[in-house]
């Protein structure tokens, strides 16, 4: 006669196939999802969904029927939250000097993603500095050869963008942005923002000061989380913390 202890080894046997198919079944899911973007076709196809509620209620008889439709519903959720989080881009907004280079590097490096830095690609376009080139043509200039960067690196789905310090003055970035991506204000107190000669807008602390009360309230407004911390590595740990919530 079979003991309690073969029984709970079954059990055990049944779990780790289980969590070996989950793990199969959101790979799947994953891959589903990169062909809809490739395709442009949406994450939630009621029909389907209908289709395969009907068919597990069917293959699990009328009496486990129901619960096993109501685990399928669970499946389906984590399965479209999946697809939904490996598509959102991560958008680092905040002041200059507050550290969105480095802490979306270390978001980028944790997630597996790539990297898109919108000052470092404008600098890549004009040959000079970000700074430099707001002292030569002036910051509206700037500003339009940001909002063309941004709108090439918002096109991206499943990236790290850190962005410049002035990217919420233009209304048409964050709308770009938000299009594909969940957007995380980086707060550091004023007084521990680097001030420095290659950011001529905020190159004196009175300069910092008047910038945040200007951008301050933009910040807010744009953002989805403000996230904070003692250094670099907890704001990036708490970034990826809140993005994956973000999914649940």
């Amino acid at each position: 006669m079979t003991d309690l202890t073969d029984l709970r080894k079954e059990m055990d046997e049944i779990d780790a196939q289980l969590v070996a198919l989950y793990l199969h079944r959101m790979d799947t899911a994953a891959k589903i999802g990169e062909y809809k973007r490739q395709h442009g076709l949406p994450v939630y196809v009621p029909d389907r969904e209908q289709q395969l509620l009907q068919r597990v209620s069917e293959q699990a008889g009328p009496e486990h029927g129901e619960r096993a439709q109501e685990l399928f519903r669970l499946l389906m959720a984590h399965s479209k939250a999946w697809q939904r989080q490996l598509r959102a881009n991560i958008v680092l907004i905040g002041m200059p000097g507050c550290g969105k280079s480095t802490v979306g590097e270390q978001v980028a490096r944790t997630l597996g993603r790539p990297l898109i830095n919108t000052d470092v690609k404008i600098e890549e376009r004009a040959g000079i500095s970000c700074g430099e080139y707001i002292r030569r043509y002036g910051e509206a200039a700037f500003r339009d050869l940001e909002t063309e960067t941004v709108g090439e690196a918002a096109a991206n789905t499943g990236c790290v963008i850190a962005t410049g310090g002035g990217v919420v003055t233009r209304p048409r970035n964050m709308e770009m942005l938000r299009q594909h991506g969940v957007v995380f204000h980086i707060l550091r107190p004023l007084e521990e923002l680097e001030i420095t000669p290659e950011r001529p807008l905020s190159d004196t602390p009175q300069k910092l000061r008047a910038l945040w009360e200007t951008r301050g309230p933009l910040y807010a407004a744009c953002r989805d989380y403000a996230v904070e911390g003692r250094d670099a590595g907890e704001r990036a740990q708490n970034v990826v913390a809140l993005f994956r919530k973000h999914f649940q």
